[in-house]
């Protein structure tokens, strides 16, 4: 056995952050709320959109949505990493994972590596707890991103960000 066997190969993950990028969350004024202030039970209103039981709606991000659904039409590996976790709510009954549930969308993200946690989480922490992989961050916060960018591992883009779909493209083949 040669030392290149013994040597991991780094993976490339490409890590979608949920609240305001993966997906849009208002109440019934059109006021931007978080997932997590949902109120069961949700439902399906459309393809694109989720409701609750107070009149709220959480929209999909087309921008987002299509990345996700490109990256796994080319088998690449996408999680998500967010800190909209509910407190002291189990997992079965998080907004967060029923939006995505609803969406159809929980099955495309690599559950060893996504991360749903409480708001104070630091998200380079995740990315450093897997020093054999290499993380392309789309969060739409800029402090958030500044801050995942501390981990060597990571690299943050705007959800925004003009041709986003091409850097993302770029980094998985570099």
């Amino acid at each position: 056995m040669n030392s290149d066997q013994n040597v991991s190969e780094v993976k490339k993950v490409v890590a979608f952050d949920l609240d305001r990028t993966m997906f849009f969350c208002k109440d019934k004024f059109a006021n931007p709320i978080w997932a997590k202030q949902m109120v069961a039970p949700l439902y399906l209103r459309d393809q694109g959109s989720v409701g609750d039981d107070v009149g709220s709606v959480c929209e999909l991000n087309p921008v987002a949505w299509s990345l996700l659904q490109s990256l796994k039409d080319m088998e690449h590996v996408c999680c998500f990493v967010s800190s909209g976790r509910y407190f002291g709510i189990s997992e079965q009954f998080q907004p967060s994972l029923g939006i995505l549930k609803m969406f159809g969308l929980l099955h495309l993200f690599d559950p060893s590596l996504s991360v749903l946690e409480y708001k104070t989480f630091e998200k380079s922490q995740h990315f450093l707890k897997h020093p054999n992989h290499s993380f392309m961050l789309i969060d739409d916060n800029p402090t958030v991103r500044r801050e995942a960018e501390q981990a060597n591992n990571c690299v943050a883009v705007d959800i925004s960000e003009t041709h986003l779909s091409l850097r993302v493209i770029k980094w998985l083949e570099i």
